[in-house]
């Protein structure tokens, strides 16, 4: 994980395939987990992938997988 200027530790999770387990995953992390987490999710479900985005301001849609498991330090 990233250590931000407080010391506070930033977990980026990414998940290849964006379809329902997914979705519910994210929908929980984002409003019962912890407020460090990122989330970065594939474009492979484009229109899920997208609503999973605006509705969370701390999940963003990679270009492509290989995006997902750079940018990431867990990767479901």
């Amino acid at each position: 994980p990233n250590v931000d200027a407080t010391g506070e530790a930033d977990l980026r999770l990414g998940f290849i395939g964006t379809g329902t387990i997914t979705s519910a995953i994210v929908n929980g992390l984002m409003e019962f987990g912890p407020s460090d987490v990122t989330i970065i999710v594939s474009p492979r479900n484009a229109e899920l992938a997208q609503s999973l985005s605006e509705r969370h301001a701390r999940v963003t849609v990679a270009s492509n997988n290989q995006a997902v498991i750079e940018g990431s330090d867990t990767v479901v």
